[in-house]
């Protein structure tokens, strides 16, 4: 009897305990939300003084000690900032502490120690929680791989020896900065330093690929604090001598690219500057070579090849090149007048210009959670044209019915839209025999959904209207296993309970079944769904 009074007791004690702990950790919480509006207020030693209590309350959350080295940096004290930082690494067990992390590099650049602030940031990358907010894991790992790109610029200096392979690691760190947050300015400029050096620019392509982002941080680096110093490039380029022997070790865009920026330099200025100048005589010269459609710069494998000049060559083609080098050129120069006032005198040019990017979605990250997850579809679609025009926007439906859960409204409108799309389509043909005639009921007909939403992006992927039996065959197992996924919400069906443990018990079977299923042109059933 004194063992279980004893034992009820512990338990009681313990939930007690928990409560407490619980009530501390949300006073604490309430303290920093506190201090971070005294700090966004310049209220440092404020808000301070709210995180030094947060601590004393539960000092296990990473959050008030990043705040706290905030507060602390903001008042010029980097000592205790960094100290700050180090004992919440040990400390805190909740929280992001990936940023710490990250805040701790920053710090520790800055001393002049690169080497141990790289090792900081890769920390920080490797503890960034994938299943967070999609846009704050974005900006997160942008923020990560700017700086991780600055560090190993630093390093380059500090480490002359391995100069170029800092450098060349610099660059893969701002270009996934980039693939992050495609617009921003000192990635851009972080990426033409690493490469502008004469001494520096690699055979390969340096130069062009220096001209190449010098447009696009002028483009997108208006009001940056280094904006001005890129009017330095044709003075600096002009000055370059190179041998014969080097020249021939150039590739051919990049020679291009040198040679038609020092050409540029000698040309009297125009009335809209040098920098203005040399855009429309040197870029033009490296593009000519890129006849590609140009892809999101998100979704690039080589930004250089796949998104940057192949922009720059669509640009010229749509005619719209001119338009972009009044607007970097107006950014970049001190005297801004005369490019403004072209700008200002052509509206529709403007327009044009910012219509073609916004339609190629070049710059925009979402490009790349849609092609994941996809995306709600407008309105159903009523004719072939209009299904033809849609292809698209089609195949972001189906992987989105494919990535969610059925039962919102959302997925409703999008099961709609894809029946919609499928029986008008003339670019793909589902293929719909006398098993498939088995899924339209009330409960099974969100499965079919996901059979002919597979099928679809599998058809629009390879570019072809017919489908294959091995695409018959994934298109079943995506079909069964997003049925495994929903059930709950539809109630169960005895054939896909069947097939799906007949899949995941044996697989061989399985296969031989669903192929000996896959619809001839003699079964194939003109199935009438309505909702």
């Amino acid at each position: 009897m004194k063992k279980v009074i004893l034992f009820v007791l512990m338990a009681i004690l313990s939930a007690v305990t928990m409560a407490q702990n619980d009530e501390k950790k949300q006073a604490a919480y309430d303290l920093v939300s506190e201090g971070v509006k005294l700090y966004d207020s310049g209220k440092y030693e404020e808000a301070l003084k709210k995180f030094n209590a947060a601590l004393k309350l539960d000092d296990t959350y990473a959050s008030t000690y990043y705040e706290k080295a905030l507060a602390l940096r903001a008042m010029d004290n980097n000592k205790e900032a960094k100290k700050t930082l180090e004992k919440g690494l040990k400390k805190a067990t909740w929280g992001n502490i990936a940023m710490n992390y990250k805040f701790l590099g920053d710090i520790t650049d800055e001393e002049g120690n690169a080497r141990k602030a790289i090792e900081y940031y890769w920390k920080a990358n490797d503890l960034i929680d994938n299943n967070d907010e999609y846009d704050r894991v974005r900006i997160q790992r942008h923020s990560v791989m700017y700086n991780l790109g600055i560090a190993f610029t630093n390093l380059a200096k500090q480490e002359p020896d391995s100069c170029s392979a800092h450098k060349n690691a610099a660059l893969g760190c701002f270009y996934y900065s980039l693939h992050y947050q495609p617009t921003h300015a000192s990635s851009y400029y972080g990426f033409y330093n690493a490469v502008a050096s004469p001494e520096e620019a690699p055979a390969d392509g340096g130069y062009s690929w220096a001209l190449g982002m010098l447009g696009w941080y002028g483009f997108f680096g208006n009001g940056h604090p280094l904006i001005e110093k890129m009017a330095e490039m044709p003075e600096r380029w002009a000055t370059v001598n190179l041998t014969q022997a080097e020249m021939d070790s150039l590739s051919h865009n990049a020679r291009m690219a040198l040679t038609s920026v020092q050409e540029s330099a000698k040309k009297e200025p125009s009335e809209y500057g040098k920098l203005y100048d040399m855009f429309m005589y040197a870029i033009p010269k490296v593009a000519e070579n890129f006849k590609e459609e140009p892809v999101p710069l998100c979704m690039a494998k080589d930004m250089y090849e796949e998104f940057l000049y192949p922009l720059y060559a669509k640009m010229i083609r749509e005619g719209v090149f001119e338009t972009f080098c009044h607007v970097a050129a107006m950014r970049i120069q001190r005297s801004t007048i005369p490019n403004k006032n072209w700008i200002d005198r052509n509206d529709a040019a403007v327009k044009k210009l910012t219509d073609m990017l916004n339609k190629g979605r070049y710059f925009d990250p979402d490009v790349v959670y849609e092609q994941t997850y996809g995306k709600v579809p407008g309105p159903e679609v009523t004719s072939a044209e209009e299904a033809h025009a849609r292809n698209e926007e089609a195949k972001l439906a189906c992987i989105y019915y494919l990535n969610h859960y059925i039962g919102t409204e959302e997925m409703q409108k999008t099961m709609q839209f894809i029946f919609s799309w499928v029986s008008s389509s003339p670019d793909v043909t589902v293929p719909l025999g006398k098993t498939e005639e088995k899924w339209v009921a009330e409960e099974t007909l969100p499965y079919l959904i996901t059979y002919m939403a597979a099928c679809s992006v599998w058809l629009l992927d390879n570019g072809t209207k017919e489908l294959t039996e091995d695409a018959y065959l994934g298109a079943v197992t995506d079909m069964l296993n997003f049925y495994n996924h929903n059930k709950e919400k539809t109630g169960s069906n005895a054939e896909l309970d069947r097939l799906f443990e007949l899949g995941v018990k044996d697989f061989k079977s399985f296969e031989k079944e669903i192929r000996a299923n896959f619809p001839k042109k003699e079964d194939l059933q003109n199935l009438k769904i309505e909702y």
